[in-house]
């Protein structure tokens, strides 16, 4: 049988906002299909790696294969004393892409964006400037960051999405072809796993270009700009699309068992 991947995505994915019983013992059965079924998991989320980990223990949650962090400018791997260590290969690669593209001089372009402001300190990478703007301003905003990238050449691109709970715009900026899906794109050919193996999962629109790529899980409680980018309503759009009743892990389970029938 081949060999298969789930990458999922965390925040709103795996867990909301409010833990719940439901949700923990949807967890407890999605780890244990993942064993019995031989599926790799990963995950997949803009968190940096301390973030991850707190995650990992807060919420209980099945111990991955690989973390690809702050929207795929990291990857880590369990090393054999139990820490986390980030992929060279990967870091190397970008390292080479963001010099290629003038990725350096992004913070100063951007820096006086009207109605975007830097994010703190723990949460920039080294491949990654994140901004945050009021979600009304944030057509105007990333319109005049996208046109600053345009003319000064940086090989640069823009993910938005809205973070429901502080009610803020997100913008994380990432050196050209960077991406969630780009970092699973790399793990799944490390371990020669067919990209018709692979299933993704995601709540929001930074999800989307991920979830495009491969067999795709929407939970349930999914915001409207993932649903209106993967063609919710649209059947000629949604062969290979899994839009779950419930939310969260209970409609990541969901999903699994439609797609590879686990119990």
């Amino acid at each position: 049988m081949p060999q298969k991947l789930l990458a999922t995505d965390l925040d709103g994915t795996l867990f909301g906002l409010r833990g719940s019983r439901a949700n923990a013992s949807c967890l407890r059965k999605l780890g244990q299909a993942l064993l019995e079924n031989s599926v790799r998991l990963v995950f997949v989320t803009g968190r940096h790696i301390e973030l991850a980990l707190s995650a990992i223990e807060e919420h209980s949650l099945p111990l991955p294969c690989s973390i690809v962090c702050n929207v795929g400018t990291e990857i880590f791997f369990m090393d054999r004393k139990g820490g986390w260590r980030k992929d060279p290969e990967w870091e190397k690669y970008l390292s080479r892409k963001a010099k290629s593209h003038g990725f350096g001089a992004v913070s100063r372009a951007l820096g006086c964006v009207e109605g975007a402001t830097e994010q703190e300190r723990e949460k920039q990478g080294q491949f990654k400037r994140s901004y945050y703007m009021a979600i009304k301003g944030a057509p105007s905003a990333l319109r005049e960051m996208r046109g600053i990238i345009r003319r000064k050449k940086i090989g640069a691109r823009i993910i938005y999405s809205a973070d429901p709970q502080s009610m803020l715009g997100l913008a994380d900026v990432l050196p050209k072809g960077t991406s969630k899906k780009s970092a699973v794109e790399f793990l799944r050919r490390k371990w020669g796993i067919g990209k018709a193996c692979v299933i993704a999962a995601g709540d929001s629109g930074n999800d989307a270009q991920l979830l495009s790529g491969y067999s795709a899980i929407v939970v349930g409680n999914a915001m409207p700009d993932l649903r209106a980018a993967l063609g919710r309503g649209k059947p000629s759009k949604m062969q290979g699309r899994y839009f779950a009743r419930r939310p969260c892990a209970c409609g990541v389970l969901e999903g699994m068992k439609h797609f590879l029938g686990v119990a």
